[in-house]
């Protein structure tokens, strides 16, 4: 064996540069046609996956800002052209693809994949009919779940305004892109997970128009598990008439367009008020022909008390002209009776009147005793006038050399001088 003992020692860090430097030279601008598999996404938004053939597998990388601008989300078994370049990882000596782009490679791939998606998600349920929930006839909130920008959110507010005016919550959220699938099915479940005395009465998922890769965020497992398990009925207005994907099966309904989306949430607020007014025409000649008829029955009802009346009188007549001839003693003596009977009712009362007169009197004697100034001297005071005989209250209006008169309660009055 020839060995060439003038050719430099290479560490396997300059051999590995040197392949990283060639293999990348070599293969920048690459446009690779695969199946994805293997795809995971890690905490820091990049993408790591492999792209395979029915004889190779390749290595795959998408870091965060390239995944943030894919207009379609990369999923195991989705065929795709593949843009970027080659480059190596030293540490594990591999070879990948590090993705700048993707396109699906063709719609019918796509639409495979979609339908896979739609079978399996079916036989689990939750497409059934017995899931779906009314949609409420006069909803107070709505959430309205897509871009806070543009012409959706614009024609959903217009068309709410115009036809039943209520509060609008808009959740905004991206609605194209690898990460738009993932805003909107946290949105979803945050409205989930409100309160419920916070939860709107109806929920609506739009978006604008768009090619199938652009509509592939609303065909996502997660978000279709999301809507179909929400416990608020959802409309979903994805795209135009002939648009569809998967959130429309597991919607509660399914509105051709953002604005019919709008009206179906609710109500005709015009033909409501010509409908009110109907009825309140209808309620009102009611109400007349009841009152008229009302009327009526009371003119019938007073005609028919005067005639009662009238034979009543008629009947006392009679009666009175009975008791006549008996003569006047025995009226008389009636009278007599009444009378008597009158007067000890008379007697009795003024006789209780009495009694609480006197127990009254009784009363406010004891009080004004019981309040004398000859009381208050019995318990040992001592009332003092002065010269003319008035009681002295103060102190201050006495002077050496007044007379004073002392009176207590037994014994005559006394009289005294200030000396001091």
């Amino acid at each position: 064996m020839n060995h060439n003992t003038t050719s430099a020692v290479l560490s396997v860090t300059d051999v590995s540069n040197r392949l990283k430097h060639m293999v990348e030279t070599q293969f920048d601008g690459l446009s690779v046609r695969g199946e994805f598999s293997e795809v995971k996404r890690a905490a820091s938004g990049h993408i790591y996956a492999t792209l395979k053939d029915d004889q190779s597998v390749m290595n795959v990388i998408i870091w965060r800002t390239a995944a943030q601008r894919l207009s379609v989300a990369p999923e195991d078994g989705l065929e795709v052209i593949a843009r970027g370049r080659l480059s190596t990882y030293p540490a594990r000596s591999n070879y990948q693809m590090l993705i700048n782009s993707i396109e699906v490679a063709g719609q019918g791939a796509l639409l495979k994949l979609i339908e896979e998606r739609r079978q399996n998600l079916a036989a689990e349920g939750l497409f059934d009919e017995s899931r779906k929930q009314p949609i409420p006839k006069f909803p107070k909130k709505i959430a309205v779940v897509t871009s806070p920008t543009g012409a959706v959110i614009r024609d959903i507010l217009h068309r709410l305004a115009e036809r039943f005016p209520c509060h609008v919550e808009l959740w905004p959220v991206l609605v194209q892109g690898d990460t738009a699938a993932v805003k909107i099915t946290n949105a979803i479940n945050t409205i989930e997970g409100l309160p419920s005395h916070q939860k709107p009465d109806l929920v609506i998922v739009a978006r604008g128009g768009g090619a199938l890769e652009d509509l592939m965020p609303f065909n996502d497992e997660a978000l279709v598990r999301a809507v179909a398990n929400l416990s608020i009925p959802v409309i979903s207005a994805v795209g135009h008439e002939t648009d569809t994907t998967l959130i429309d099966f597991a919607s509660d309904l399914r509105a051709p367009t953002p604005t019919a989306a709008a009206e179906l949430a609710t109500p005709d607020g015009a033909a409501l008020l010509n409908s009110l007014s109907r009825v309140h025409q209808v309620l009102t000649r009611s109400l007349n022909r009841q009152v008229e008829q009302c009327m009526q029955k009371l003119d019938h009802a007073s005609f028919k008390m005067d005639r009662n009346i009238a034979r009543l009188m008629e009947r006392a007549t009679s009666r009175l002209h009975l008791l006549v001839p008996k003569g006047p003693k025995h009226i008389i003596a009636l009278n007599v009776q009444k009378l008597a009977s009158l007067s000890q009712r008379a007697t009795r009362s003024v006789t209780l009147k009495i009694q609480k007169l006197q127990e009254q009197t009784n009363y406010y004697e004891r009080l004004l005793k019981n309040t004398s100034f000859e009381t208050v001297l019995d318990r040992g005071f001592v009332m003092i006038k002065d010269k003319k005989g008035v009681p002295v209250t103060n102190s201050t209006t006495l002077h050496k050399g007044d007379d004073l008169e002392l009176q207590f309660a037994k014994g005559k009055t006394r009289t005294a001088t200030i000396t001091n």
